[in-house]
């Protein structure tokens, strides 16, 4: 369900018809895709961009991982970084493929990040490829990156990027001089002034609440496909919550509805309503409300992939004068470990504008 943003492979003839269409339609808007391997995964935003990613074995407990990151277009540079996790300072560590060093990697002594060398960079590229073994070591602890599943989250970045035979591709390396995805900027979404009252509160059981559930219904039900439409909207009788209503300006206004519980985090279903929370317009989506909710014009949502919050995603929508629409989309990377995920994985990205 929208909102929910949970790690999944996806099919192949879905990415293959992403591809397609980036293929044949250079000036149509780009639509990212990702693709988790074993320890691996991709993901590709809307500007074309790609951003790759290889970690340790799960249940590792020394936890790392790599990143690379390349946007869309012809002769586009490959930049690398490494996250080490470490409970004390690690100010560097040394790069060992099969055993062998190769240099320092300068990373920030408190959080373990650091940026790799161009050289580093395609080192541990052919590494991975060829299956070699890949390592970061200080001193004496040494933290071990799989090489599992990297070849085929490359692959599939060539081919989103449109890179497959050419002597850019990360996997079919070739000769052919065709022309690659090109980039495209992020698109501008212009926010214009809102209210800024505070929300308000409709009574779980009143008569504004009771009038707006037969509404609510009809909207989730006409945004949702045939299986998961519904007789009898039951997130606000299940919980017995009250309802929330923000007011954007004089004909417009937020609304939101707790819809479910879990262990750790919980879930909204949010609604744009008229003005006066009367008359139901279009239903949003059902959002985790592990981000900073509704304020000045901007609805942020967010989830944790499990309790221990090494893994989470968050969406922003942003109200343009007529809908919230879809401004950012994005996720930090497999459940290994790292404290709030170790990367950001953008699938969909914006220019956020405030009208003046």
């Amino acid at each position: 369900m929208k909102g929910i943003i949970m790690k999944h492979t996806i099919r192949l003839s879905i990415l293959a018809a992403a591809f397609a269409a980036a293929a044949t339609l250079h000036a149509a808007p780009i639509q990212g895709v990702g693709q988790i391997e074993k320890d691996w995964e991709m993901q590709c935003d809307n500007t074309g961009t790609c951003r790759i990613a290889g970690y340790s074995e799960s249940g590792s407990d020394k936890p790392a991982s790599v990143l690379f990151t390349r946007a869309a277009g012809e002769n586009t540079p490959i930049e690398g970084e490494v996250y080490l996790m470490s409970e004390k300072a690690l100010p560097n560590a040394e790069l060992l493929i099969d055993g062998k060093a190769h240099g320092q990697v300068a990373l920030d002594k408190n959080s373990g990040y650091g940026k790799l060398s161009g050289s580093q960079t395609q080192a541990l590229l052919t590494a991975v490829k060829r299956g070699q073994s890949v390592a970061f070591r200080h001193q004496n602890e040494t933290w071990m990156l799989s090489n599992e599943g990297a070849n085929v989250t490359l692959l599939h970045a060539d081919t989103f990027q449109q890179r497959e035979g050419t002597p850019s591709a990360f996997i079919h390396i070739g000769n052919e001089q065709k022309t690659v995805l090109a980039a495209q900027p992020k698109p501008v979404i212009t926010v214009p002034s809102v209210l800024s009252a505070k929300p308000v509160i409709i009574k779980y059981g009143s008569k504004g609440y009771k009038n707006l559930l037969a509404q609510l219904l009809a909207a989730r039900n006409a945004a949702s496909p045939k299986e998961l439409q519904s007789d009898t909207y039951g997130c606000a009788d299940d919980e017995k919550e009250d309802m929330a209503l923000y007011p954007i300006d004089k004909d417009n206004a937020l609304l939101s509805v707790f819809c479910g519980r879990g262990a750790y985090q919980g879930m909204d279903d949010y609604f744009l309503t008229d003005g006066k929370g009367k008359t139901v317009k279009k239903y949003i989506g059902l959002l985790g409300n592990m981000g900073e909710g509704y304020q000045n014009g901007l609805l942020n949502a967010g989830l944790k992939g499990r309790g221990l919050g090494d893994c989470l995603s968050t969406e922003t929508y942003a109200w343009n004068g007529t809908e919230f629409v879809l401004a950012e989309e994005k996720d930090t990377g497999l459940c290994r470990g790292f404290p709030g995920g170790a990367w950001d994985f953008y699938r969909t990205t914006s220019e956020i504008r405030r009208e003046k």
